[in-house]
């Protein structure tokens, strides 16, 4: 009886032991897919905007415009400019907490850095919006992506 009852005492740690190993084995299958999920996310929205500058002629003519630093805009392309610049803003907002968190691999977070740099290089126009931005909504915490950009949209 006493042998009985320690095989049945074995058998239970075993499957404990075996369900403890299932959940982790879970977990992480699950972390996967939301890593995934997250970099095809951010993926995606990236892709719908390339994709409106490719459709769109006036968004690709206002793109074009604003490569100039000194740029005069009518109150429509204000308004897409303003929305666009704060497009940007939550996506890299959105990419950094993404990173900070463990659902973003490096690589993306470090693309999404060349994309600001990229942005303030190339499309110096854009950077008077972002001041606009930072001045009238401020930040509830810092951003290192958005740095350089405020940076360089205070000058």
């Amino acid at each position: 009886m006493l042998d009985r009852n320690k095989g049945i005492e074995y058998f239970g740690i075993l499957a404990v032991v075996i369900s403890v190993l299932f959940v982790g084995f879970e977990i992480r299958q699950a972390n996967r897919i939301a890593i995934g999920t997250t970099s095809h996310d951010i993926q995606r929205n990236f892709m719908a905007i390339n994709e409106l500058i490719l459709v769109d002629k006036e968004v690709a003519a206002l793109l074009v415009k604003l490569r100039h630093p000194d740029v005069e805009l009518t109150e429509v392309e204000t308004v897409q400019v303003g929305a666009y610049a704060r497009r940007m803003i939550n996506s890299w907002t959105a990419i950094e907490e993404a990173y900070e968190s463990g659902l973003l691999s490096e690589s993306v977070y470090l693309s999404a850095v060349d994309d600001v740099n990229s942005l303030i290089k190339h499309v110096p126009g854009i950077l008077p919006y972002y001041r606009t931005f930072f001045a009238e909504y401020g930040q509830k915490r810092e951003y290192d992506l958005l740095k350089p950009l405020e940076a360089a949209s205070s000058n």
